[in-house]
C-alpha cells in the first residue's frame, strides 16, 4: 500500500468517525426534545435531567475522541497550522507556504551520517589521574 492509500484510508476513517458524531449529536438533540417537551407538558420534567446529564457526558467523550480536546492537540501540528495561518494573514503566496513546508521537512529529516557515534580512545587509569 503506498503512501496516497495510506492517507486516503486515514482520511476516510476520520470522515467516518466525525459523520458518527454528527449522528449521534442530532438523536442526542432530537430525543432530548421530545422528551423534555413531553416530561413539561405531563410534569415529569425533572425526570429526564439524568438521562441527559449522562448522556451528555457521553456525547463529550464521543466528542473529544473525535476532535480532540480543543488547544490540547500536539504542538509541532499546532506550530505548522499557526504558521500557515500567519502566512496567509499576511499575504503570504503559495510559494512561501510551499517553502515553509519544505524548511519543515528538512527540520524532519535524520541526517545519518552526523548521527554517527563519536570514536572513543581506550585511556588508561594514570592518563585519567
Amino acid at each position: 500500500m503506498d503512501m496516497e492509500s495510506k492517507k486516503y484510508e486515514e482520511a476516510k476513517k476520520r470522515v467516518k468517525k466525525k459523520k458518527e458524531f454528527r449522528e449521534h449529536l442530532k438523536s442526542f438533540l432530537v430525543v432530548n426534545a421530545i422528551m423534555l417537551g413531553m416530561g413539561w407538558m405531563f410534569g415529569f420534567y425533572y425526570a429526564w435531567q439524568t438521562v441527559i446529564f449522562f448522556w451528555g457526558i457521553g456525547l463529550v467523550f464521543h466528542y473529544v475522541d473525535v476532535y480532540g480536546i480543543p488547544g490540547m492537540g500536539n504542538d509541532e501540528d499546532w506550530e505548522k497550522e499557526e504558521m500557515a495561518k500567519e502566512l496567509k494573514n499576511l499575504g503570504g503566496t503559495e510559494a512561501d507556504l510551499e517553502s515553509m513546508r519544505e524548511e519543515q521537512a528538512a527540520d524532519e529529516f535524520l541526517d545519518l551520517e552526523s548521527r554517527r557515534p563519536v570514536e572513543r580512545k581506550n585511556y588508561d587509569e594514570e592518563d585519567l589521574v
